[in-house]
């Protein structure tokens, strides 16, 4: 949990409105049910005496954020000033929450939050790619042309004199991918990310990973969502890429809870549960993270 996500929030004066309900998207009726939610949250705003400007902003932070993919929670923090802090959660809380107070309550975020990881993302074909950098929050871009042309061979080419067009055109082919591969190399290399993800066509993707180290390629995420200059929805790839990262999260959460219970079945001592317990592992530095 990065604390700078938070920081906005000690800028923003007070009275804050916390509120924490469940936003599942994974029935026909989704969007009609986070209507009827909205409006008993905001009944309890208003109960709670909460600005109508402010309530009018919670609102449309509601009803507006892009919609999650399966089961979800949502988390909604508001100043004085507007709302500050508008996010999914990879649990909703047991019940909804709506809280007014003179400070933040960010508790069920810090528990239930989740907060993307850096990534790359590689959008490639035959004439180069373009290339997307999430790093600590920020989004960089930049496009990777190769050089080498053409990648189409133009119809009715003769060979005379000039070789085979469909060699030339292979060629200038390779020779781009090659470019997108040492620039996704450098990249990777870099940021040490966890993962990378390729958009594109069957061709371009293939011909990309084949070119890749071993040592990327492991990280290599293929996307099936469309291709460079398709005019696919950004929208589809941006929640590809959050759920590639919420089930690798759960899957970590659920590997370390078996482990837990494992040790703690077997009374090994490598598991404590209990302040006591939990207290003298910390003690004789038997604890990890």
């Amino acid at each position: 949990m990065q604390s700078d996500r938070f920081r906005q929030l000690l800028d923003t004066p007070g009275p804050f409105a916390s509120i924490y309900f469940e936003d599942s998207h994974d029935t026909h009726d989704a969007a009609d049910q986070l209507e009827l939610k909205w409006r008993g949250l905001r009944e309890q705003l208003e109960e709670q005496g909460v600005a109508d400007s402010v309530t009018a902003d919670i609102e449309q932070a509601v009803l507006d954020l892009r919609p999650p993919i399966g089961r979800s929670g949502r988390a909604v923090i508001a100043g004085a000033t507007g709302v500050v802090v508008n996010e999914h959660l990879l649990h909703p809380t047991a019940a909804p929450v709506v809280r007014v107070s003179e400070l933040p309550y960010i508790v069920p975020i810090v528990e239930h939050g989740f907060d993307p990881p850096n990534y790359v993302l590689v959008e490639v074909d035959h004439a180069g790619a373009d290339i997307t950098v999430r790093s600590d929050g920020t989004l960089r871009s930049e496009t990777v042309d190769g050089g080498g042309y053409p990648v189409h061979k133009a119809a009715g080419a003769e060979t005379a004199g000039y070789g085979d067009p469909q060699l030339r055109t292979d060629e200038a082919a390779r020779k781009n991918v090659r470019a997108v591969a040492d620039r996704v190399t450098e990249l990777v290399d870099e940021t040490g990310v966890e993962a990378f993800f390729v958009v594109g066509e069957v061709r371009s993707r293939s011909d990309l990973l084949a070119a890749l180290p071993e040592r990327v390629l492991g990280r290599a995420v293929p996307l099936k969502v469309g291709a460079r200059h398709s005019g696919y929805d950004l929208d589809e790839v941006q929640r590809a890429i959050e759920s590639w990262f919420v089930r690798r999260r759960l899957k970590a959460i659920d590997d370390a809870a078996e482990r837990f219970g494992a040790e703690i079945g077997r009374q090994s001592g490598r598991a404590a549960e209990g302040l006591g317990a939990v207290c003298s592992a910390l003690r004789q530095g038997r604890s990890t993270r």
